[in-house]
């Protein structure tokens, strides 16, 4: 029961608090959106980093009904919350609510607001390195870089997907098929930022090849790299195909930009479930 509930508030959380931190850097990162497509992403990241600091704070009473073995009631033990908000845990939880906070500070719609709110993001993602697999390696400190990097790109990626297809619909297609032409740009950087970073911790965590196809780890993270080249395949025919497209007007491009950019949520959204299947059901150090 507990592992399930783990498993749930995993894939929440992460697709919740990732989005809010994606949405802080689209933020600074798009200059161009029009007032009202700006005012969007600020009510959506900031109801996001809202329902993010509530699923953050789930999670210590959460484990502590796991350690405790007592039930429902161990949720709320004493000895095992203030030993869990005294660990680790519990530093990875206070650096995830400062970096939400931080987040909310896009509501002031100011470059500096911004730049606040890019910063937030960044200590949000940080938050997610110091727990997790790589925090059991002798090297745990390049393994929580490179995790880093790899959820900031993540992050990035998942918040700029609603933006555009909301913006899809805006009348002005030139100006904004040049926003889109600037994500697929950014999203070449990203896809050299996730291959580096996540072939690297993975390298990290497993000993050796076989462990791929011997092990339920390995198989979980087979399954993950299949998702993810899927996800890679769609970024491709929205950047050389369906944007031009949109941009030239063609009849339907708009239509079929949209369900394009929408199943590459829902491969996000398998990508993140796996992730939480990795770090709640599977070990690395185990066969």
């Amino acid at each position: 029961m507990w592992e399930l509930a783990s498993f749930i508030l995993k894939i929440a959380s992460y697709a919740v608090v990732l989005s809010a931190a994606g949405g802080a850097l689209f933020l600074i990162l798009f200059p161009t959106l029009n007032v009202r497509e700006r005012n969007r992403v600020v009510t959506m990241t900031l109801g996001l980093a809202l329902a993010g600091s509530l699923l953050t704070a789930m999670a210590i009473p959460l484990r502590s009904g796991f350690l405790s073995g007592m039930g429902l009631s161990g949720m709320f033990e004493p000895f095992y919350l203030n030993m869990l908000f005294e660990s680790v845990v519990g530093t990875s939880t206070k650096l995830r609510w400062l970096g939400l906070a931080l987040i909310g500070f896009v509501w002031l719609r100011r470059p500096l607001g911004y730049g606040i709110g890019a910063l937030g993001a960044v200590l949000t993602v940080a938050s997610f390195a110091l727990i997790g697999h790589t925090a059991d390696l002798e090297a745990r400190l390049a393994g929580g870089g490179l995790i880093a990097l790899h959820l900031l790109a993540v992050s990035f990626w998942i918040g700029a997907l609603w933006p555009l297809i909301w913006m899809s619909y805006a009348p002005d297609t030139s100006r904004v098929a040049r926003v889109l032409e600037r994500f697929g740009t950014l999203a070449m950087v990203l896809v050299g930022a996730l291959i580096l970073a996540g072939g690297s911790v993975a390298w990290l965590l497993l000993d050796q090849l076989s462990t791929l196809w011997e092990s339920h780890y390995g198989n979980l993270l087979v399954f993950k790299l299949l998702v993810f080249i899927s996800l890679l395949a769609l970024a491709g025919l929205n950047r050389f195909r369906l944007v031009p497209r949109f941009a030239e007007e063609v009849p339907g491009a708009s239509v079929a930009l949209r369900r394009s950019i929408a199943l590459e949520v829902v491969a996000v959204g398998a990508i993140l479930a796996i992730t939480a299947a990795l770090t709640t059901f599977a070990s690395p150090f185990e066969s």
